[in-house]
């Protein structure tokens, strides 16, 4: 009777022990899901701006800025620059 009982407790034991370590997985997993999410949205959220020629709009980090002027692309900055 004794060595049943010592048997659960030990068996008690280990699934509290197993219940502890999986809450912290999930915990730190729910944590790097929440930080990938959160550079998600970041990357997506582009300031937008006009081309000075054909005014279409495109995210600033693919426009050609001179002199405080963005333009779509080479020819258009050549096209402004020329007249």
């Amino acid at each position: 009777m004794r060595a049943i009982f010592l048997f659960l407790i030990v068996i008690i034991v280990f699934l509290l022990i197993m219940t502890i370590i999986r809450g912290r997985q999930e915990r730190k997993f729910a944590k790097e899901q929440q930080e990938q999410q959160e550079k998600n949205r970041k990357d997506t959220a582009q300031k937008m701006i006009s081309c000075e020629v054909c005014h279409a709009y495109l995210p600033e980090k693919d426009a050609i800025c001179r002199d405080g002027k963005c333009f779509c692309g080479e020819e258009h900055l050549r096209q402004y620059e020329n007249g």
